[in-house]
């Protein structure tokens, strides 16, 4: 990122319940492994993002005009968290399948994606992530179509309960952490101030469903 870009992500924020049990989890991975990050550290907000992207700074204005239409446009709705995956690096608590979820992903593609101009995430390359783990072709496809890797026919809402500075497999995350689903409710969407690794670390603002 530079001064000429920002990056936006939308995010919704778990409520207290689910928060607590995502910084548990982490805090046993953190113990366990090496880690970049994990929300053991209250630093980090844990969140699922909806659409995280860098703009160039100049469009703002009209970033904020579509969320708050989107969000004046969307009701409530509920959530239910529960598997466990390793993707890469990133230890990720999914959301299990949530139209109403989808849709607000592809609403916001939809209205924010062109406004991007074609930049990427700066973790990303076309191929790979910084750090050097290769993308698949798709995930390739998907970082050039839309700056991120987890959007479109690969969006998964997920809670990232740590970074590790390893590559583990699935089995081994689910042999590690105590099965635990969480419910909630959906109300708002908000703009989070980016941290190092994906964290968000502030919320800058606010967007409230209707009522």
């Amino acid at each position: 990122m530079t001064d000429k870009n920002l990056i936006v992500d939308v995010i919704v924020v778990p409520d207290e319940k689910a928060i607590e049990s995502a910084r548990r989890l982490g805090r046993i991975l953190g113990k366990k492994y090496d880690c970049y990050f994990s929300l053991d550290d209250k630093t980090y907000i844990p969140h699922i993002s909806v659409y995280q992207a860098q703009y160039p700074r100049k469009n703002i204005e009209i970033i904020r005009k579509h969320t708050t239409e989107i969000a004046d446009e969307t009701s409530s709705f509920t959530v239910e968290v529960k598997p466990y995956q390793a993707h890469y690096t990133f230890m990720w608590w999914n959301l299990l399948q949530n139209p109403s979820l989808t849709d607000l992903h592809y609403r916001l593609l939809d209205k924010l994606n062109p406004l991007r101009e074609g930049l990427l995430m700066p973790h990303l390359t076309p191929t790979r992530y910084v750090t050097g783990e290769k993308f698949t072709e798709e995930e390739a496809e998907t970082v050039q179509k839309y700056g991120t890797i987890v959007a479109g026919k690969l969006f998964k809402p997920h809670i990232t309960l740590a970074r590790l500075k390893k590559v583990i497999l699935d089995e081994e995350l689910k042999k590690v952490l105590p099965q635990t689903s969480s419910t909630f409710k959906v109300s708002s969407i908000h703009i989070g101030k980016m941290g190092d690794h994906g964290t968000v670390t502030d919320i800058l603002e606010t967007f409230d469903f209707k009522k």
